[in-house]
């Protein structure tokens, strides 16, 4: 299994999940707000080691 693609359907995963909770249990503005921020302190979090993954990979075939 390609590492990537693994990475890709746990993110998806955990948007779509995120999503579906958040139409089904509505949340207050305070709790929205939290959230948004956490939520983006995470794609940040999957952003920086995928491209530390990826970086190595480049330069080996490079």
């Amino acid at each position: 299994m390609n590492p990537i693609t693994f990475i890709t359907g746990v993110t998806t995963g955990a948007v779509v999940g995120a999503a579906i909770t958040m139409l089904c249990d509505p949340v207050s503005d305070r709790q929205r707000r939290r959230l948004k921020k956490k939520t983006r302190c995470l794609i940040r979090g999957l952003d920086h080691s995928m491209t530390s993954m990826i970086k190595p990979m480049h330069k080996q075939h490079g």
